[in-house]
């Protein structure tokens, strides 16, 4: 059944289903549908489709699953790197969410509900990377803000939304008991066709200072949306990392200088199983001749 469903999905979709049973009032969500699918035909070209959890068939066709507060999932593979990311609509956040590389805690405040995540599993890293992408149906085209902006773009509310779920979705590091972030960049997709010209704008610019921005994407409109996807998927880790924003004072945190006022011990081991035993115990023995006191 696998195959055969990876089958025709690469040969295109006939689709049997009533997401599309739409009113004109509802055209948001009909954009929101479209974005996760437009997203995962562009990924198609390029990358190997592992899994997907919202797509099944039976005998009168291929029936698409795809509802408004039911997540859906689909899983790939980078035949470059062998790496694995997934690309998953409508994410609500669990609290006892465990697994790290496909699910996200969220806020430890307010719920967060973005539209798209995309997860990348990066070799070397021991959890996945992660990027927002929120489908917005909606443009501002007031003179006010393409003064200040440079042209057409993206709501000011939906950028500050942006910013919201980069900082506010978060995971529990279940080695050190801290929650950190894990969201490297969060971004407008709206419905835009000028694409050479939008990549003058502010909005497109920012994404690579801060990893917030918008991002045009209509069905004659999909050029720079393909652009970025491969890039963030092809790039290393060490790149990926870098994406995020370093909090201020860090280098003086780090200094040298720093450290120099703090009292440690320096011992020497046996072997790895002296190490356990001290761990466990909490303790370190050595001569008292080897001990100076200052």
């Amino acid at each position: 059944m696998k195959r055969r469903q990876m089958h025709m999905l690469q040969k295109g979709l006939s689709i049997n289903s009533n997401i599309f049973s739409l009113s004109m009032k509802e055209l948001s969500l009909l954009y929101e549908y479209w974005c996760f699918i437009k997203i995962n035909s562009l990924l198609r070209k390029r990358y190997k489709l592992i899994s997907t959890d919202f797509i099944t068939i039976n005998r009168t066709g291929i029936f698409v699953s795809l509802k408004k507060g039911v997540t859906s999932t689909l899983v790939y593979e980078n035949p470059n790197t062998k790496e694995t990311f997934k690309v998953s609509y409508n994410v609500f956040k669990s609290r006892k969410a465990s697994n790290l590389a496909y699910r996200i805690e969220g806020s430890k405040t307010v719920t967060q509900k973005p539209d798209n995540i995309l997860s990348i599993n990066k070799l070397g890293s021991d959890k996945a990377y992660e990027f927002v992408f929120d489908a917005k149906y909606k443009i501002e085209t007031s003179i006010e803000y393409q003064k200040s902006y440079g042209g057409i773009g993206p709501k000011e509310e939906d950028i500050n939304t942006m910013h919201r779920y980069r900082d506010a979705i978060v995971y529990k590091n279940n080695k050190t008991g801290a929650y950190n972030n894990c969201v490297f960049g969060a971004f407008v997709l709206f419905p835009y066709k000028d694409e050479e010209g939008y990549k003058s704008r502010d909005s497109y610019k920012r994404i690579e200072e801060v990893n917030i921005g918008g991002i045009p994407l209509l069905p004659s409109t999909t050029g720079l949306m393909e652009k970025f996807l491969v890039k963030l998927i092809n790039e290393s880790s060490y790149s990926t990392f870098e994406r995020s924003l370093e909090p201020i004072g860090r280098e003086s945190y780090i200094k040298d200088e720093y450290f120099k006022d703090r009292t440690v011990l320096v011992g020497s081991l046996r072997n790895k199983e002296q190490l356990d035993i001290n761990l466990k115990g909490k303790f370190y023995h050595t001569k008292c001749s080897n001990v100076y006191f200052t």
